[in-house]
């Protein structure tokens, strides 16, 4: 199980709402998840006085208006907020998408699988990593989570 966490979730799927709820409660004995529906609120969530910030973001890429892509770029070019450990969250292993999540600042890229017990090996996974001394590889395959 993983310990405390405050973990935001940028995707405008609801489907997929559920399923990180539910995959997260399954994993973790104490978290709080907070589940935002596009990039332009997560921004003003992020700049929010008095929020207290995530540990984490998992951050969808194909979103409305603002995609994960912009989205990233914009927190990482934010003094306030740009040390946030961002991980881009998306059902597409396409290899640009990959590059551009990289190059931008993500600190990994996680495709969503299919299956729910993977789902939860992923997540913990991820939760489990100490963000706080990782090095983001310059390996493409070591970049995403699987």
């Amino acid at each position: 199980m993983v310990v405390s966490k405050n973990i935001y979730l940028a995707d405008d799927d609801t489907d997929d709402h559920f399923i990180f709820g539910a995959a997260l409660e399954e994993i973790c004995d104490d978290y709080t998840l907070t589940i935002i529906s596009s990039g332009d609120e997560l921004l003003t969530t992020l700049r929010t006085p008095g929020v207290r910030n995530p540990d984490i973001v998992f951050l969808d890429i194909n979103m409305p208006r603002k995609n994960g892509i912009e989205t990233l770029k914009v927190i990482k070019e934010d003094p306030k907020i740009n040390s946030l450990q961002i991980v881009m969250y998306s059902t597409s292993s396409n290899p640009l998408y990959i590059s551009q999540a990289q190059q931008a600042g993500a600190c990994s890229y996680f495709v969503k699988p299919n299956d729910f017990s993977k789902l939860k090996q992923l997540l913990l996974k991820t939760l489990s990593i100490d963000w706080g001394s990782y090095n983001v590889p310059a390996n493409r395959q070591e970049f995403i989570i699987n």
